[in-house]
């Protein structure tokens, strides 16, 4: 049965008012970190035209590019979408270009009146070439469109329709983005090498395990299977799909620049492959439960964890950081994958609590919002006792804005999950493990993240003596050469 077109044309107005919405906050967003601190305003000596041509792309650093190009990106995909009604792919895509080029220009003609901002032509080349790739990007996914209309296929053949669906593969999507981000392959062997130190270090001294980050894959990769299987139409070979989706992610490690592979991660890995194994066919209120718990785990593993001083130069403790972003703003890369990490798990809270959520929305939105700001501001003012993390309130700021993002999307607003019965899509049969399984599975995944968080608190940190021995000496100075 075909929808009406007036219907269609109502819709199709709800999904460009979102990503309009959200586009304009992504520009403030933007605005608020190219100009940041927003103090010191000051007349520049020369004309800002002058000091953006002073500095070009040749002095400009891979990180910088590759941050200006990711930053603007969101900003042009998120543009395009809400330009989608018009069916002028080339006229949309210079409109979303040249768009990000005036907020660009702006914002670099902005910073020659701020002190320590330095304003570049090659900054702003590279932001406006990262809007036209999100605008790029946008229209490459649309169904009309050789590779959109791959995608969708896949999607219609694997997945459930519905807009609920989506946001839960956007969580799988964020998910890998976490794992993989700023997503630079190098096949360099020093940067393979890189990228299986930490794994070959502590296969060789197997007493340095961090059990905590063991608990935190674990109980990650739990809540992503079960997601997933709520995800799927066809549940034969299920487990395997996603056993070889959720090693991959973790192997691309080795090959991308700043990222590695641990044995924790595999440990983790396998841990959270046979909890999902052992759920996955369960009742859809238990996969949801054991999921929001296992969300709860990662997070609190994540938030509770120390590193080990015997990795880490030098480590001191932070003071609770109030301004929003700062940190992040100082490095940009890790700024990325911090708020990555910090988005996916709320977003797949979300979506649970709306699968699970028949009414009360407005009251379960905004108290789930409450408790999510409380737990995470929590485990962020505790930050400030442990050496080597740092306190923010950024990271609850994301974590609320994540969780509430899903409740003002109004496709949701039927937020039960569309299950087609009518498909060809072969289903494995009913046996197997059963529903009866569930509290030892519970039960192992409790063993895991107590036991992580228990031997967080109870290892002694021992100090390293420094060996000032091995310190580089100057040179007397009856050793030094005569002056010229």
């Amino acid at each position: 049965m075909q929808a009406s077109p007036h219907a269609v044309s109502k819709s199709g107005q709800i999904l460009n008012a979102f990503p309009l919405y959200l586009a304009l906050a992504y520009a403030a967003m933007l605005i608020y970190g190219t100009l940041f601190p927003l103090t010191g305003w000051r007349a520049p000596e020369l004309s800002p035209l002058e000091l953006m041509l002073q500095k070009g792309l040749v002095n400009t650093s891979r990180s910088d590019i590759l941050t200006n190009l990711l930053v603007y990106m969101p900003f042009g995909l998120l543009l395009m979408r809400a330009l989608s009604a018009p069916r002028n792919p080339a006229g949309m895509i210079l409109i979303v270009t040249i768009c990000s080029a005036l907020l660009s220009l702006v914002l670099e003609f902005s910073q020659a009146y701020l002190p320590g901002r330095v304003p570049s032509v090659g900054d702003w080349i590279l932001n406006t070439c990262g809007g036209c790739i999100g605008a790029l990007l946008s229209l490459s996914l649309r169904p009309d469109t050789a590779l959109g209309g791959s995608l969708n296929r896949i999607r219609a053949l694997y997945f459930h329709p519905g807009a609920l669906t989506n946001l839960g593969l956007l969580v799988l999507g964020l998910w890998a983005l976490s794992q993989l981000s700023p997503v630079v392959p190098s096949l360099d062997l020093g940067n393979i090498r890189h990228g299986l130190k930490p794994l070959w270090n502590t296969l060789h001294q197997l007493s340095s395990i961090e059990w905590l980050r063991v608990a935190e894959y674990s109980a990650g990769i739990t809540a992503i299977g079960l997601i997933s299987s709520t995800l799927s139409r066809i549940e034969h070979q299920f487990l395997l799909r996603f056993a070889g989706f959720s090693a991959l992610v973790l192997l691309l490690k080795i090959p991308v620049v700043g990222r590695q592979l641990s044995l924790e991660a595999l440990l983790g890995l396998m841990a959270g492959l046979a909890i999902t194994a052992l759920f996955y066919r369960s009742d859809e209120r238990l996969k949801l439960g054991l999921a929001a718990i296992a969300l709860l785990g990662t997070v609190t593993a994540a938030g509770l964890y120390t590193p080990d001083p015997a990795n880490t130069v030098a480590l001191q403790s932070y003071a609770f950081n109030w301004v929003p972003f700062s940190s992040h703003l100082g490095n940009d890369i890790v700024g990325i994958i911090d708020i990555l990490g910090g988005i996916w798990p709320f977003l797949a809270l979300s979506y649970i609590t709306l699968l699970a959520t028949r009414g009360h929305r407005l009251s379960v939105a905004l108290g789930g919002g409450i408790i999510v700001f409380l737990v995470v501001f929590a485990l962020e003012w505790n930050q400030q006792s442990i050496p080597g993390r740092s306190a923010d309130i950024t990271d609850a700021m994301i974590a609320v804005i994540a969780w509430w993002l899903p409740w003002l999307y109004r496709p949701l607003a039927n937020n039960r999950q569309v299950v087609d019965t009518d498909t060809d899509a072969p289903e494995a049969p009913r046996g197997g493990l059963r529903s009866r399984y569930w509290p030892i599975s519970a039960f192992l995944l409790a063993v895991v993240i107590l036991g992580g968080i228990s031997w967080q608190f109870t290892r002694t940190t021992t100090e390293q003596p420094l060996d000032e021995s091995r310190l580089p000496l100057l040179p007397a100075p009856s050793e030094l050469p005569p002056a010229h």
